[in-house]
Protein backbone atom coordinates (compact mmCIF):
# COMPACT_ATOMS: atom_id res chain seq x y z
CA UNK A 1 0.00 0.00 0.00
CA UNK A 2 1.51 3.68 -0.98
CA UNK A 3 2.17 6.24 1.58
CA UNK A 4 0.12 9.08 0.33
CA UNK A 5 2.59 12.30 1.15
CA UNK A 6 1.95 16.00 1.10
CA UNK A 7 4.02 18.30 -0.30
CA UNK A 8 6.78 18.43 1.91
CA UNK A 9 6.77 14.91 2.35
CA UNK A 10 4.86 14.90 5.73
CA UNK A 11 2.82 11.54 5.21
CA UNK A 12 -1.49 12.71 5.45
CA UNK A 13 -2.09 10.99 8.74
CA UNK A 14 0.80 12.28 10.59
CA UNK A 15 0.35 15.92 9.82
CA UNK A 16 -3.29 15.47 10.49
CA UNK A 17 -2.51 14.22 13.89
CA UNK A 18 0.40 17.49 13.62
CA UNK A 19 -2.77 19.77 12.62
CA UNK A 20 -4.76 18.61 16.02
CA UNK A 21 -1.83 19.32 17.88
CA UNK A 22 -0.98 22.38 17.09
CA UNK A 23 -4.39 23.86 16.70
CA UNK A 24 -5.11 26.93 18.86
CA UNK A 25 -8.18 26.87 21.45
CA UNK A 26 -9.89 29.52 19.83
CA UNK A 27 -9.63 27.78 16.03
CA UNK A 28 -10.83 24.50 18.05
CA UNK A 29 -13.43 26.31 19.76
CA UNK A 30 -14.74 28.03 16.27
CA UNK A 31 -14.86 24.36 14.47
CA UNK A 32 -16.81 22.85 17.25
CA UNK A 33 -19.47 26.28 17.60
CA UNK A 34 -19.82 25.63 13.90
CA UNK A 35 -20.49 21.93 14.05
CA UNK A 36 -23.01 22.33 16.20
CA UNK A 37 -24.82 24.85 14.46
CA UNK A 38 -24.35 22.80 11.36
CA UNK A 39 -26.30 19.99 13.26
CA UNK A 40 -29.26 22.16 14.68
CA UNK A 41 -28.29 22.63 18.24
CA UNK A 42 -27.63 26.24 19.86
CA UNK A 43 -24.30 26.90 21.30
CA UNK A 44 -23.49 29.39 24.35
CA UNK A 45 -19.62 29.81 25.20
CA UNK A 46 -18.63 32.87 27.40
CA UNK A 47 -15.53 34.49 26.27
CA UNK A 48 -12.90 36.12 27.80
CA UNK A 49 -12.43 39.78 28.03
CA UNK A 50 -10.20 42.72 29.28
CA UNK A 51 -10.15 43.90 32.41
CA UNK A 52 -8.61 46.64 34.45
CA UNK A 53 -6.36 45.43 37.37
CA UNK A 54 -6.98 46.40 40.65
CA UNK A 55 -4.13 47.86 43.03
CA UNK A 56 -3.42 44.79 45.14
CA UNK A 57 -3.98 42.02 42.43
CA UNK A 58 -1.05 39.81 41.14
CA UNK A 59 -0.41 40.27 37.62
CA UNK A 60 2.22 40.00 34.94
CA UNK A 61 4.74 42.83 34.11
CA UNK A 62 3.12 42.97 30.44
CA UNK A 63 -0.48 43.21 32.38
CA UNK A 64 1.04 46.04 34.50
CA UNK A 65 2.13 47.77 31.93
CA UNK A 66 -1.42 47.65 30.24
CA UNK A 67 -3.20 47.80 33.33
CA UNK A 68 -5.60 44.98 31.81
CA UNK A 69 -5.81 41.70 32.23
CA UNK A 70 -7.63 38.39 30.75
CA UNK A 71 -10.43 36.97 31.79
CA UNK A 72 -13.24 35.35 32.21
CA UNK A 73 -16.64 37.40 33.31
CA UNK A 74 -18.24 34.88 36.01
CA UNK A 75 -19.24 35.72 39.70
CA UNK A 76 -19.67 33.51 42.56
CA UNK A 77 -19.61 30.11 41.71
CA UNK A 78 -18.45 29.95 37.70
CA UNK A 79 -15.07 29.03 38.07
CA UNK A 80 -14.73 25.80 36.36
CA UNK A 81 -17.50 26.92 34.13
CA UNK A 82 -17.57 24.37 30.69
CA UNK A 83 -16.56 26.19 27.64
CA UNK A 84 -19.62 25.26 25.40
CA UNK A 85 -22.92 24.44 26.33
CA UNK A 86 -25.08 23.08 23.86
CA UNK A 87 -28.90 22.38 23.43
CA UNK A 88 -31.69 21.32 21.47
CA UNK A 89 -35.43 21.11 21.39
CA UNK A 90 -35.79 17.40 20.31
CA UNK A 91 -39.67 17.41 21.01
CA UNK A 92 -41.28 20.42 22.89
CA UNK A 93 -41.60 17.98 25.83
CA UNK A 94 -37.94 16.66 25.41
CA UNK A 95 -34.78 18.70 25.19
CA UNK A 96 -30.91 17.78 24.96
CA UNK A 97 -27.89 19.34 26.75
CA UNK A 98 -24.13 18.82 26.22
CA UNK A 99 -21.36 20.32 27.90
CA UNK A 100 -17.97 20.42 26.50
CA UNK A 101 -14.61 21.33 28.02
CA UNK A 102 -12.51 22.09 25.04
CA UNK A 103 -8.94 21.15 25.37
CA UNK A 104 -6.17 21.19 22.99
CA UNK A 105 -3.08 18.95 22.85
CA UNK A 106 -1.27 18.72 26.58
CA UNK A 107 -3.82 20.69 28.41
CA UNK A 108 -5.79 19.28 31.45
CA UNK A 109 -8.76 20.17 33.01
CA UNK A 110 -9.24 21.99 36.70
CA UNK A 111 -10.65 20.38 38.97
CA UNK A 112 -13.29 22.99 39.36
CA UNK A 113 -13.96 22.29 35.20
CA UNK A 114 -14.34 18.39 35.93
CA UNK A 115 -16.46 19.33 39.22
CA UNK A 116 -19.12 21.27 36.69
CA UNK A 117 -18.81 18.24 33.98
CA UNK A 118 -20.00 15.82 36.40
CA UNK A 119 -22.49 17.77 38.05
CA UNK A 120 -24.26 18.62 34.12
CA UNK A 121 -23.44 14.53 33.39
CA UNK A 122 -26.75 14.14 36.14
CA UNK A 123 -28.98 16.39 35.02
CA UNK A 124 -32.11 15.04 32.97
CA UNK A 125 -31.37 15.50 29.11
CA UNK A 126 -27.65 15.11 29.15
CA UNK A 127 -26.58 13.39 26.69
CA UNK A 128 -22.57 14.51 26.97
CA UNK A 129 -20.74 16.24 29.64
CA UNK A 130 -16.75 15.75 29.02
CA UNK A 131 -13.58 16.91 28.07
CA UNK A 132 -13.12 16.78 24.79
CA UNK A 133 -10.07 17.41 22.04
CA UNK A 134 -9.55 18.69 18.57
CA UNK A 135 -8.87 14.69 17.38
CA UNK A 136 -12.79 13.49 18.57
CA UNK A 137 -14.49 15.87 16.36
CA UNK A 138 -16.05 12.91 14.67
CA UNK A 139 -17.17 11.43 17.76
CA UNK A 140 -18.59 14.73 18.77
CA UNK A 141 -20.34 15.29 15.48
CA UNK A 142 -21.89 11.62 15.69
CA UNK A 143 -23.48 12.95 19.56
CA UNK A 144 -24.98 15.91 17.58
CA UNK A 145 -26.58 14.20 15.35
CA UNK A 146 -28.07 11.74 17.64
CA UNK A 147 -31.72 12.03 18.24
Amino acid sequence: MRRVRLRDGMPIAEYNLWVQQNITEDTWQQQVENRCHECGWKAVHIRRGKVPIKANQPATERERQEGMRWLTPVSEDGAGWPDLIVVKELTPLRSALIAWELKTFGKRATGDQLWWLDFFRHLPGCVDASVRFPWELDKMTVLLNRD
